[in-house]
């Protein structure tokens, strides 16, 4: 089982095409809707009485547990306000209002400090730290942040780092956390700090993957033609690269490490199909692996 922490919101959406207004999503929400497709998962967090219940009856019927989120009946839920350029190379953030978020304190239930693995989202570092201090002797914990964090609380995100096994991060987090333009040096820089496994994100252009016992490994994205809402992509490729490596015992082999960046390449892409997470709640697991097959087709080659 995964254990997924962190954030639960409402989001409102800008792109050059459409506008989405008050969409349920969140690190949480998109991490597990991934996930889910691969492995068991129980997510920790919160909501005001304004989140939609019928969504989260939608989560459970995918199976996934929502025993653990908070719902404050008299607290609006997280509120996140965001206008892409045309191209979905940049974004802007026109409001962030964490309401009920701002007061959250995860407590682990029995089960899921049990769990094989633990996801932390983009939750300050003395939150992260009380996760971790939470679980019981799991086999993989992996962390994300962002880069107000690295401002405003570098020492606390270092202090995660070393008692993490996988930093998920993109690439300007990478580059701003290590102080290097070079992704490759500041992958190697990273694992320095602490985790076995680093995945710098590079957005439609893939990721690298950094072992300590081996070369960088670059993936490509999945092409599309057509890209909606880059919203929570990040979210479901952890979702999906977490999601496999549960499904085989949480294995380090080389080979299941591709496999698992290959599962978070499609479930990144697949999120960004179509606003919020309407994409990645339409998707089963056959549509999801006919995705994997033609990107496992497109990465091999014959000498």
């Amino acid at each position: 089982m995964i254990t997924c922490v962190g954030s639960i919101a409402l989001d409102t959406t800008k792109t050059a095409e459409a506008v989405a207004s008050e969409i349920p999503g969140g690190s949480a929400v998109h991490f597990a809707l991934a996930s889910s497709l691969l492995s068991k998962t129980s997510i920790v967090s919160c909501v005001g009485g304004d989140f939609p219940k019928a969504f989260l009856e939608k989560m459970s019927k995918r199976g996934i547990d929502v025993s653990n989120i908070g719902i404050a009946k008299n607290e609006k839920t997280f509120r996140y306000h965001s206008t892409f350029s045309e191209d979905f190379q940049d974004r802007s953030s026109d409001l962030t209002a964490l309401n009920v978020f701002e007061k959250f304190e995860p407590k682990l239930t029995a089960a899921q400090r049990k769990a094989e693995i633990a996801f932390i989202g983009t939750l300050s570092p003395r939150i992260q730290l009380s996760v971790i201090d939470q679980m019981e002797k799991p086999k993989l914990v992996a962390m994300d942040t962002i880069e107000f964090f690295i401002k405003s609380d570098l020492q606390g995100v270092l202090d995660v780092l070393s008692k993490v096994d996988c930093a998920i991060l993109n690439e300007s987090e990478a580059r701003m956390l290590c102080g290097k333009a070079n992704l490759v040096a500041a992958g190697k820089e990273v694992l320095k700090m602490g985790p076995e496994l680093c995945i710098i994100k590079k957005g439609e252009h893939g990721s690298i993957l950094f072992t300590k016992d081996g070369q960088p490994h670059p993936f490509p994205g999945f092409p599309l033609e057509c890209i909606v809402d880059p919203t929570g992509a990040g979210d479901a490729f952890a979702g999906g690269f977490l999601g496999y490596l549960a499904s085989c015992g949480c294995s380090r082999k080389r080979q299941d490490l591709s496999r698992a960046v290959a599962w978070g390449t499609v479930m990144g892409s697949i999120a960004v199909e179509a606003f919020g997470t309407d994409s990645l709640l339409k998707t089963d697991r056959k549509t999801a692996q006919e995705r994997y097959d033609i990107y496992r087709s497109l990465m091999h080659y014959e000498e």
